[in-house]
């Protein structure tokens, strides 16, 4: 009576944490995209940069029936963005919707994952803390690939481990979503790793079951990416069209001593991820593991802090003397393998977020293993006390740290939209407004160009002119980044190249018009 007793108490306490992972991620769902929408008015300078210079126009394209091929990535997120624009109606305000929604799908789907590696009571501490951690809550209110990325590669996972017997339909399900994924960003290659993990399974499964089982996975990752690997082909000749070896490039070989603007628009004497490697193979590893333990060491001060880490690498080094079950093991290659891919690149802490519930699972270890319990050691009470510290502590940074985060912007975004409303009349939506970053071109609903690369004033205006550009926005970034540009102060001096001053919030925020009879 006493074990069936136990055994119930331990159903209903299941069904419970159960329930709460329902529960939990749609309360985080509804208050962050409530905060984020009363608070967030215009996108920040950093991350978002991409959203409004490539998803934006590539999801525009798509509306109007073409698709862009980005050399950096694959169709996914702008189709996506594209979809939920069509029900908000704003590019913007989609976006934040689609990274909110996004992170509570990471939330549940964490909390799947975790439940069948341990338990559902360490399940529900781990998506606690995830949900309080400063850099997840960040990237859940910011538009981009980068929660949108983490959502699907949780769901892959999920799908891969969520099945009590191996079955070919949840492998092809698990192909679907893993090709999905990379076709949202390469660095998910990672995920082509679950295949070759069904001949490690130890459940007497055949050989010949097995290559079957494979088979099943990377047919139907292939299949989802041939579509988009034909049309590279069809368009530029390229089966597989891609150039994130410049990245990997930049980062190995002139990270600290040349700009990313310089290197981009610079003489390019790399055509493939061979020539990167064979360029000076011994910097390129030098670089390499360097990045290794730099990247993670970043990763602890960002994701966990120190009063997080010193149990993580408790928790590590009690695994690495303890036996590991087949899908923990599964597990720790996994997030190793996305780790060691990102080593390639510049570091970011976004790039990272995937990795976020693998350092709370080994933070958490020591509180809740059955070998290895601070209970056994601290009163029950303490350990208790311990993780309600490690909350509040990290809650408030949360707080103090996404309080400026979540506002931080160009302030002067809106004024601007209001200045051209009330200066310029007529038509303006196909024009060309040059800044460095695509955001006022966004508000004010103008096609965008990036400012060039020029030696002096005379060049710049030169090359803007042959572009067409009509408008030409001067602000502080725009200075800082053109030092070697010096504007004539007089209006006739301007006039003389065919610009003017259509209006200006300061000295350091100017908006300048070419006239019509400039332009070619």
């Amino acid at each position: 009576m006493q074990s069936i007793g136990k055994k119930s108490l331990k159903f209903k306490s299941d069904s419970f944490f159960d329930l709460l992972c329902i529960l939990f991620p749609i309360f985080y769902l509804v208050i962050v995209l409530l905060l984020t929408l009363s608070i967030r008015k215009t996108g920040n300078y950093g991350v978002e940069t991409d959203f409004f210079w490539l998803y934006v126009p590539h999801a525009k394209s798509f509306l109007e029936g073409n698709i862009i091929i980005d050399s950096f990535h694959g169709p996914i997120y702008p189709v996506f963005l594209a979809l939920v624009s069509l029900v908000f109606k704003d590019f913007f305000l989609s976006g934040i919707i689609l990274s909110v929604f996004s992170a509570s799908i990471v939330l549940y789907f964490t909390y799947r994952i975790i439940s069948i590696l341990s338990d559902r009571k360490l399940a529900f501490l781990v998506i606690s803390f995830l949900a309080i951690n400063p850099i997840f809550i960040q990237y859940s209110y910011t538009c981009g690939t980068d929660m949108f990325f983490n959502a699907l590669v949780s769901a892959t996972i999920f799908c891969f481990f969520n099945q009590k017997k191996t079955t070919i339909s949840r492998l092809i399900a698990t192909g679907f979503l893993a090709g999905i994924t990379y076709l949202t960003r390469n660095n998910g290659v990672f995920l082509l790793m679950l295949g070759l993990f069904i001949f490690f399974n130890s459940d007497g499964i055949s050989i010949k079951r097995k290559i079957l089982y494979s088979f099943s996975f990377y047919s139907s990752f292939i299949l989802v990416n041939l579509p988009w690997n034909l049309y590279c082909y069809y368009i530029n000749d390229a089966f597989f069209y891609n150039t994130n070896y410049l990245n990997v490039a930049f980062e190995m070989y002139n990270r600290g001593t040349l700009n990313r603007e310089s290197f981009w628009f610079g003489e390019n004497k790399f055509q493939s991820f061979w020539d990167v490697i064979s360029y000076n193979p011994i910097i390129f590893l030098k670089t390499y593991l360097l990045n290794i333990y730099e990247n993670f060491r970043k990763d602890i001060e960002s994701f966990l802090g120190w009063q997080l880490g010193i149990f993580f690498i408790i928790g590590v080094l009690y695994k690495l003397r303890t036996k590991i079950n087949h899908n923990q093991t599964i597990y720790i290659i996994l997030n190793t393998a996305c780790f060691l891919v990102l080593a390639f690149v510049f570091y970011s802490e976004r790039f990272s977020l995937f990795l976020i519930p693998f350092y709370l699972f080994f933070s958490f270890l020591v509180f809740f293993s059955e070998d290895l319990s601070l209970s056994k050691i601290w009163p029950k009470d303490l350990v208790y006390i311990v993780i309600v510290v490690l909350f509040i502590w990290t809650f408030i940074s949360s707080i103090d740290y996404n309080r400026t985060m979540i506002s931080f912007g160009p302030k002067d975004l809106l004024k601007i939209k209001a200045k051209f409303e009330q200066t310029i009349k007529g038509n303006s939506k196909n024009a060309l407004l040059a800044s460095r970053k695509p955001y006022i071109a966004y508000q004010l609903g103008l096609q965008f160009q990036v400012i060039p690369l020029a030696d002096s004033f005379n060049e710049l205006i030169k090359q803007l002119k042959e572009k067409n550009v009509k408008f030409l926005y001067w602000g502080s970034d725009e200075s800082n980044s053109r030092r070697n540009i010096k504007f004539p102060v007089s209006t006739d001096s301007l006039k003389n190249y065919g610009l003017e001053i259509l209006f200006k919030l300061d000295d350091k925020s100017i908006f300048y018009g070419f006239r019509r009879d400039s332009l070619h």
